[in-house]
């Protein structure tokens, strides 16, 4: 059974090292919360079900958040796998598309999501991305459709979000 367009999965993308900060940055807490759970949890007041995490670097011991985790498809290969992993996790699940957010968005609200998730209602999109300073931000909406293009893009050696996202 396919679930309905409306009801996307939820993926939060937690496979960066964090070199420049020292440490894995989803698990860094926020008010007592792992930055990469706070995004989750607006997820999931969004709509999103089910929601997961996706990837951990190499090493990384990531505490117990509730949420499940999906081991990255290539660990270490960057953002764009991640989205990759997602968008097989969606598919296997029967899902129409895959709400992706990084998750070093704490300040992320329902309200934002919603209005990507608004912008998927008309079906013939592949992708719904966000903007941040006119540039794709690490949050979107991927339709299930999508994964053959993502694929494609990682086959040729993209690792960078912006390459999903400006195709």
């Amino acid at each position: 059974m396919t679930r309905r367009a409306e009801t996307p999965l939820g993926a939060v993308l937690t496979g960066g090292a964090g070199r420049r900060m020292g440490r894995a940055k989803a698990w860094i807490p926020i008010d007592g919360r792992a930055m990469a759970a706070r995004v989750a949890d607006v997820l999931v007041a969004s709509g999103c079900a089910p929601v997961v995490l996706v990837g951990a670097p190499p090493g990384a011991d990531p505490p117990d958040t509730g949420f499940p985790l999906v081991p990255d498809a290539l660990p270490g290969a960057g953002p764009l796998v991640g989205l990759l992993t997602a968008l097989r996790h969606a598919v296997a699940l029967e899902c129409d598309g895959v709400l992706v957010a990084a998750c070093d968005l704490p300040q992320l609200d329902v309200e934002t999501v919603r209005r990507i998730l608004d912008r998927t209602v008309d079906g013939d999109a592949r992708a719904v991305v966000g903007t941040a300073g006119g540039h794709p931000a690490p949050l979107g909406w991927w339709s299930s459709a999508a994964l053959v293009d993502v694929e494609y893009l990682v086959a040729s050696g993209a690792s960078a979000w912006r390459a999903a996202a400006a195709g």
